[in-house]
């Protein structure tokens, strides 16, 4: 696939693995070169198989993204044969620590924890191959010492990929209770509309059953308080509701015994 008919979004992205995987290419050559014109009898020679296993380990870093773990795998096999034959180091093998370094950031934890054991226990095993090829004995420093040049990234690695899972985590719930005081807000503010409402509906209901009872006053008080002023009725119309609803009361529940009354009345009359 054409790098540059991707998203533009991702061409950044692989523009950068481009230039690193080229610059990795190059530096592992020009160091294996130096390392052959050394002439340093501890190595082994430089032939077209060093030159394959330098590739190996740089190549990789174009697919690190898309695909880690094979990656990894493939760098770190390189570099772990090229230092079982007895190669000089070069900045390949550093190029194949950071792919694998690179892997475990990107991958999960179980993968990591695979990847890096065997990336250590391929490390002792080249570490003794390559102590028996020039015929010299692993000292336990050395070997601790290879230990933790290797380790110390992928450790470095992983601890970075739980900050990241953190951060996300605590993105994740700073979200939800971002969304939980909006929902409490806006029930807080439903809560206050109703109770707004309601003490509206209570004050406008007495209101007009105030204005209901003054304009039954002045329906019953009429005759009287024809000849009122402005200001006589504003003093007396607010005395007298008390009066008129007592009586109006009165009609309501005497009315209906006077009626009953009556008829009872009425019955025993006509009855023999």
């Amino acid at each position: 696939m054409d790098p540059w008919s991707q998203p533009p979004s991702l061409r950044p992205v692989r523009a950068v693995d481009l230039a690193l995987t080229c610059a990795a290419v190059v530096l592992g050559l020009l160091t294996l070169a130096l390392q052959r014109s050394a002439d340093d009898a501890t190595w082994r020679d430089v032939d077209a198989l060093a030159v394959a296993l330098v590739l190996l380990m740089t190549l990789p870093a174009a697919t690190c993204r898309r695909a880690p773990i094979a990656s990894a795998a493939t760098a770190l096999t390189a570099a772990l044969s090229a230092a079982a034959l007895g190669y000089p180091p070069t900045s390949g093998w550093f190029s194949a620590l950071l792919i694998a370094a690179a892997a475990v950031y990107l991958t999960d934890r179980r993968r990591a924890i695979a990847l890096a054991a065997f990336t250590l226990i391929g490390d002792v095993l080249a570490s003794f191959a390559a102590a028996d090829a020039a015929g010299e004995r692993l000292s336990a420093f050395q070997l601790v010492a290879n230990v933790c040049v290797i380790g110390v990234p992928l450790l470095l690695a992983d601890l970075l990929r739980e900050q990241r899972r953190l951060l996300a985590q605590v993105r994740e719930q700073t979200g939800r209770l971002t969304q939980l005081r909006a929902a409490e807000a806006g029930e807080a503010a439903a809560r206050e509309r109703v109770r707004i409402a309601r003490d509206v509906h209570d004050v406008v209901g007495n209101d007009l059953s105030a204005i209901a009872v003054q304009a039954i006053f002045l329906l019953w008080d009429l005759p009287r308080i024809r000849g009122w002023s402005f200001e006589e009725l504003g003093r007396n119309v607010g005395t007298v509701p008390l009066r008129v609803l007592i009586t109006q009361l009165g009609l309501i529940f005497g009315l209906p015994m006077i009626v009953l009354s009556y008829i009872f009345l009425r019955h025993k009359e006509v009855a023999p």
